[in-house]
């Protein structure tokens, strides 16, 4: 019992003695592995960037989306007839709210043609 007793004591100060290190060595190796992943993406950010930047073999294919206001997505200017007090009023809210002015001037046109009675059949 007594033996049973001193190597059960024994195994609990070498398990005492040892679990530090081992502990230790894997929050070290934690920080190793992170100096590691850290320079290795540093080198694609950086050099492996800039050294493939103008490869052109490497690079995506371009992709050109159409639209009807052209490929450069400009709009077009609002070429409508209308002349009336409502023009100065819908100018001054695309202004106000980032709009461009002559896409919003084409849709007011578009949509109820200057008519201010104008009422939509989807109850918009």
């Amino acid at each position: 019992m007594k033996h049973a007793k001193a190597a059960s004591i024994a195994g609990m100060l070498a398990a005492a003695l040892i679990l530090p290190e081992v502990v230790s060595a894997d929050v070290l190796s934690s920080r190793s592995r992170n100096k590691v992943f850290g320079s290795q993406t540093n080198v694609l950010d950086n050099r492996a960037s800039q050294q493939y930047n103008n490869s052109v073999r490497l690079q995506p294919a371009r992709v050109v989306t159409p639209s009807k206001w052209g490929d450069d997505g400009a709009v077009k200017s609002y070429r409508g007839r209308y002349n009336g007090p409502h023009l100065a009023v819908a100018r001054a809210a695309a202004r106000r709210h980032g709009v461009p002015e002559d896409l919003f001037l084409r849709l007011v046109q578009q949509e109820s043609g200057w008519n201010d009675k104008a009422l939509s059949h989807k109850g918009a």
